[in-house]
C-alpha cells in the first residue's frame, strides 16, 4: 500500500464559510457592536436556584442537543434541575453497526459472486467483499479508495439517523464537541472502516477521561492517516501531529501556552513508529494500530521549560512504547490543558467570547474541576450547565444555530426522525400522476439510507456536516475570533436554509425516479401534527403552538397575526374551526387535503423567521 491511498474521495466541495462571510463586505464593527453590550453577565459558578420553567428548560435543551424538539421538552415534565441534569447526562444506547443498506446501487453480479463463494479482486489487487444486504460492512475485507464509496455514504447517512433519534441526552452533542476538537474527516484517505472506528471513538469519548480520548485519537487509524503519522519516518519525522496535539488538542494557543518548536520536534520523535497495520485495512476484522520498533527514534527527547524541562529517555525495541505513555503524562500534568479545554467547552455550550470576569468566575473553577475529576468532561460540564451564569437570560438565544442544529430541529418537528417516515413518501410526476414508490424506499433494509443520504449535500452546502470538518482546526465558528458563530450566516447558507424551508411549501423532494420521470417526495402530514396540539380546532392556539414548538424565541403578537393570516387568507377564523371539525367527523382525503394545504405556505414563513436561526 502506498501514499496513493491518501487521495481524497470524489465529493462535492463544501462551502468555505470564512471566504463567503467576507465576500459579503459586511460592516463587521457594526455587527460586533451588539456583542459589546453583553460584557457583564450576572452569576458565577454557584448552582442556579431561580425560576425553573419552559424558558430555562428550552435554553438548556438548545445547548445540549443537536436540534431542539418539543418531545425533548416533554421529557422534562415534572423534573427539577437536579433530576434534569441526571437525565441529560444519560448515555445513549450502544451504537449499532452500519449495514449494507446501499445494495440497490450494486450490480447483481456482485451478489452472484458472493453466493458462489467467490470474492472479487479489483485491478489494484485489493479485496472487495460484497456484504449481503442488511449485514454489517465494518469489519469486512475492504478496497482502496478506487473501489466503491458506498460504505462512506452509508456511514454518513447512519450518523445522521443516529443523531436525529438521540435521547434527551448530551451524548451526541458532546461527541460533536469532541469531533470539532479532535477532527478527522470520514474520508481521511484510509477507508470507511477506519472512519467507522473513528466514529466509535467519538461515541465512547464523552464518558471517559479526556486524557484517555487523546491517547486513543493519537493511535486512531483515521487520525494516523489524516495528520501523516502513518507515513512518518525515523530519519524524517513528520511534525504535523506533534504540533496539533499541543496547539489544538491539549494546551492550546493561549497567552500562557508556551510550548516551543523544539517541543514539536521532540514530540514528533516520540510519535514516529506508531502506524496502522496496512494489512488489516484490507482483510476482515478491525484495523489495528502497531508500534514499529524499526521506525522509532531511540534518542533522548528534551522538552522545554513549559513542560518542566523533562527529558524523556529514548528506549530500544518494544520498550519504546513507554515513551508515548510518559509523554501523555507530561502533557496532562500541565495545567494549561485544563484551562484550554474549559474555555473550549464554554465557547461551545455557552458563548464564544470570554472576558476577564468569566475567566475568573467560570473558567478557573471549571479547570479545577477538570483536573480534580481526572479530566472528566461530564463532571466539568455538570458544574457549568447548572450554574447561575449559564442560566443568565443574556445567554438565552444568544448564538446562531449551526446547520446541524437548524436542520435537525426542523426534521424532528416534522417527524422525519421517526421510523415510519416512509409512510409519507409519494411518487408523482409534474402532471399529478402517481406511481408506486421505488422499492429502495420501502425495503426496511435500505429505506433509511436512501432517505437520509438525500440531506448530506444540503448540510455540506450550509457549512457543516458531521464527518466532514473543513480542517484540523474544526469549524471556524467554534474558534475563529472575532466572528465566531456569525460565520454560519451568509447569502449562500441562508439560501440553502430557505431552500429547505421552501420545500415544505410543496413536498420535500427526496429522489428523482428516472424510470417514471417522476419525483419521490415527502409529504408533511399537518393534520397529524395539529391533532397532537391542545385545542386543535382553534386557529390562534394552533399557530401559537407551531411557533412555540419549533422556535425557542418568543415572537411578538404581530408576527403571530401575520402567520395566522397566511393560513386563513380571506376566510373567517370560524371557517378553520368548521374545516377541522368536518375532517374529524369525516376524515376523507378531500377534507384532509384541504386542511393540509392551508399550512404549506405558512410552514415556509415559519421556518425562515430570523428567530428560528438562533438558540
Amino acid at each position: 500500500m502506498t501514499n496513493s491511498m491518501k487521495e481524497p474521495l470524489n465529493k462535492s466541495n463544501p462551502i468555505d464559510l470564512v471566504k463567503e462571510f467576507y465576500k459579503e463586505k459586511i460592516d463587521l464593527d457594526k455587527l460586533l457592536s451588539k456583542r459589546k453590550t453583553r460584557k457583564h453577565i450576572s452569576g458565577g459558578i454557584d448552582k442556579y436556584s431561580g425560576e425553573w420553567g419552559d424558558k430555562q428548560k428550552k435554553h438548556l435543551l438548545n445547548r445540549i442537543l443537536i436540534g431542539y424538539s418539543k418531545h425533548h421538552l416533554d421529557d422534562l415534565d415534572n423534573l427539577n434541575l437536579d433530576e434534569t441534569i441526571d437525565l441529560i447526562f444519560q448515555q445513549e444506547d450502544e451504537l449499532p453497526k452500519p449495514t449494507n443498506d446501499y445494495f440497490y446501487d450494486w450490480p447483481q453480479e456482485r451478489y452472484d459472486e458472493l453466493n458462489k463463494g467467490e470474492v472479487e479482486v479489483n485491478n489494484s489487487g485489493y479485496l472487495i467483499e460484497p456484504v449481503p444486504p442488511g449485514e454489517t460492512w465494518v469489519e469486512t475485507a475492504f478496497p482502496r479508495n478506487d473501489g466503491p464509496f458506498d460504505q462512506h455514504n452509508s456511514l454518513k447517512a447512519f450518523t445522521l439517523k443516529q443523531q436525529l433519534r438521540q435521547k434527551t441526552s448530551i451524548h451526541w452533542k458532546l461527541s460533536f464537541f469532541i469531533h470539532n476538537l479532535l477532527p478527522t474527516p470520514y474520508d481521511s484517505g484510509a477507508s470507511a472502516k477506519a472512519a467507522w472506528q473513528y466514529l466509535e471513538l467519538l461515541f465512547k469519548a464523552p464518558y471517559q477521561s479526556y486524557k484517555k480520548t487523546v491517547i486513543d485519537i493519537s493511535k486512531d487509524p483515521n487520525m494516523l492517516w489524516y495528520l501523516n503519522l502513518q507515513f512518518s519516518k525515523v530519519d524524517n519525522p513528520d511534525e504535523n501531529f506533534a504540533r496539533e496535539i499541543q496547539e489544538l488538542f491539549t494546551v492550546g494557543k493561549g497567552p500562557n501556552s508556551k510550548f516551543t518548536e523544539s517541543d514539536v520536534k521532540s514530540f514528533s520523535k516520540i510519535f514516529v513508529g506508531w502506524q496502522s497495520d496496512f494489512y488489516t485495512h484490507e482483510i476482515p476484522g478491525r484495523i489495528k494500530t502497531e508500534f514499529n520498533i524499526w521506525n522509532h527514534d531511540t534518542t533522548d527527547k528534551q522538552l522545554s521549560s513549559f513542560y518542566g524541562n523533562k527529558i524523556i529517555r529514548g528506549r530500544e525495541g518494544e520498550d519504546g512504547k513507554r515513551e508515548f505513555d510518559e509523554l501523555m503524562d507530561v502533557i496532562f500534568e500541565n495545567k494549561e490543558v485544563s484551562y484550554y479545554i474549559s474555555r473550549r467547552l464554554y465557547q461551545f455550550f455557552v458563548y464564544p467570547e470570554i472576558d476577564a470576569t468569566t475567566e475568573e468566575k467560570i473558567i478557573e473553577p471549571m479547570a479545577k474541576k477538570f483536573r480534580d475529576s481526572n479530566f472528566d468532561l461530564i463532571e466539568t460540564l455538570k458544574l457549568l450547565l447548572q450554574s447561575e451564569h449559564f442560566f443568565d437570560v443574556s445567554n438565552f438565544n444568544s448564538m446562531i444555530k449551526s446547520p446541524l442544529e437548524y436542520v435537525y430541529g426542523v426534521f424532528k418537528f416534522f417527524n422525519l426522525h421517526q421510523e415510519d417516515f416512509h409512510l409519507n413518501l409519494l411518487n408523482i410526476d409534474n402532471n399529478g400522476n402517481e406511481y408506486s414508490v421505488p422499492e429502495k424506499f420501502t425495503n426496511p433494509l435500505s429505506r433509511e439510507f436512501y432517505f437520509y443520504k438525500r440531506f448530506i449535500r444540503s448540510l455540506e452546502q450550509q457549512g457543516c456536516y458531521f464527518g466532514d470538518p473543513p480542517s484540523v482546526s474544526g469549524w471556524p465558528p467554534y474558534y475563529q475570533a472575532p466572528v465566531y458563530d456569525l460565520f454560519w450566516i451568509n447569502s449562500r447558507t441562508l439560501s440553502q436554509r430557505a431552500g429547505l424551508a421552501n420545500n415544505f411549501q410543496y413536498d420535500l423532494n427526496i429522489d428523482n425516479d428516472r424510470e417514471n420521470d417522476s419525483y419521490v417526495r415527502y409529504r408533511v402530514d399537518y393534520v397529524k401534527i395539529i391533532a397532537g396540539f391542545e385545542n386543535p380546532s382553534d386557529i390562534y392556539s394552533v399557530v401559537n403552538q407551531f411557533a412555540n414548538n419549533l422556535i425557542t424565541v418568543e415572537i411578538g403578537q404581530d408576527q403571530i397575526n401575520d402567520l395566522t393570516e397566511i393560513i386563513l387568507g380571506s376566510i373567517d377564523p370560524s371557517y378553520y374551526t368548521e374545516l377541522y371539525n368536518r375532517y374529524t367527523e369525516n376524515p376523507t382525503f378531500e377534507n384532509k387535503n384541504e386542511l393540509n394545504e392551508r399550512f404549506r405556505q405558512f410552514t415556509t414563513h415559519l421556518l425562515t423567521l430570523s428567530e428560528n436561526h438562533v438558540f
